[in-house]
């Protein structure tokens, strides 16, 4: 398991729950299923009790980590995360990474978690980061208009593998109008990456010709 970097508090969308990234590999966020339970509105005791229940579906260290009894624990209970007496009494402290939560959500399977789940994937877990890091690096190349295409077209192309990706690992759970926007999302971003291949080849066309 990779240590914990716990970030402090995170706001998304009215939800507030704490930036936890490591336990699935550098850099990848993750999230308490005490936040799910403050999130969903739901008793931690019986979110717990579901993925007990279902444990068998939930691989170690790929969707979930159990934190109790763990140095983690500690590090937890020292920013105030998680009291003393709460660590003791609890059974498990369960870490979800983002398939591990997707797993969870089948589980819970009702539309206001789909609805949560969505605004964690789009604000939280992936989207957010490919976009800052793909700001950052179109400003590193702001005065090459070849670089820029090629920097949008990967933008672009990891977009439309993200929401493939995300729908297939569904297993057909997806309600039929998040799975028609996506679609839709998909249909534009294939658009982009035609207009974006086509602009580098009139960029390179125009060099040829001086």
């Amino acid at each position: 398991m990779m240590d914990l970097i716990l970030k402090g508090k995170i706001s998304i969308d009215n939800m507030e729950f704490n930036h936890i990234e490591g336990g699935f590999g550098k850099g990848k966020k993750a999230i308490l299923v005490k936040d799910i339970a403050d999130i969903h509105d739901r008793e931690l005791f019986k979110i717990n009790e579901l993925i007990n229940n279902n444990r068998k579906r939930f691989k170690d260290n790929i969707d979930i980590i159990d934190l109790k009894g763990t140095n983690s624990d500690i590090l937890l209970m020292d920013n105030g995360i998680y009291t003393q007496n709460a660590v003791n009494r609890s059974r498990n402290i369960y870490l979800l990474s983002e398939r591990g939560y997707s797993k969870l959500l089948k589980i819970l399977e009702d539309d206001f978690a789909w609805e949560q789940y969505e605004k964690l994937v789009d604000n939280y877990f992936n989207m957010r980061q490919i976009i800052k890091a793909e700001r950052i690096s179109e400003l590193q190349s702001n005065n090459n208009p070849l670089q820029q295409q090629k920097e949008k077209l990967k933008k672009a192309v990891i977009t439309s593998n993200y929401l493939i990706d995300y729908i297939g690992s569904s297993n057909g759970l997806v309600p039929d109008d998040i799975l028609n926007s996506f679609t839709t999302v998909i249909q534009a971003v294939n658009i982009d990456i035609i207009d974006h291949l086509r602009n580098m080849n009139k960029i390179q066309q125009t060099r040829s010709h001086h």
